[in-house]
């Protein structure tokens, strides 16, 4: 069965499975096994279409992680001056921007993250839906009987 492609905007593609231990270059799971393996340099990931389940999952739940500390930056940039001196005005005032400006400030980072791990897992799921309906197709006589 030819590779399926990589999207551009999908970050991981289906692999058959490999027995392949974890190793520097794999992203962990939590018992050590790899869930991730990367696809020649290209910043896309290859995941085990057992493992995509738990792959999905986990991107799922660090987004909702990540939505849930916007609400920490968000009070960083509502963070009232110690003093009325200027120093104390001005250092608040540039927390404020870092915290939560428009451009480059850690809620429009976690935003996007957000943004991009839900994307990222509803593009996985896809493919892993695909691979099983072309690996049911794939053990099926002409007849629709199991192979």
């Amino acid at each position: 069965m030819p590779e399926p492609e990589i999207p551009d905007e999908g970050m991981a593609s289906i692999l058959p499975p490999a027995d392949q231990p974890a190793g520097p270059t794999m992203a962990p799971f939590g018992d050590g096994t790899a869930i991730l393996q990367p696809a020649g340099g290209t910043g896309h990931y290859r995941v085990d279409p057992e493992r995509a389940p738990q792959v999905i999952a986990a991107f799922r739940k660090a987004a909702a992680d990540m939505e849930g500390l916007q609400g920490q930056a968000e009070r960083l940039g509502e963070i009232l001056p110690p003093g009325a001196d200027l120093v104390s005005r001005n250092a608040v005032a540039e927390m404020g921007q870092w915290a939560v400006g428009p451009q480059g400030s850690l809620l429009m980072a976690l935003q996007q993250g957000a943004d991009g791990l839900r994307t990222a897992a509803d593009n996985l799921q896809a493919q892993l839906d695909a691979f099983l309906v072309a690996e049911d197709a794939n053990t099926m006589r002409p007849d629709g009987s199991a192979l």
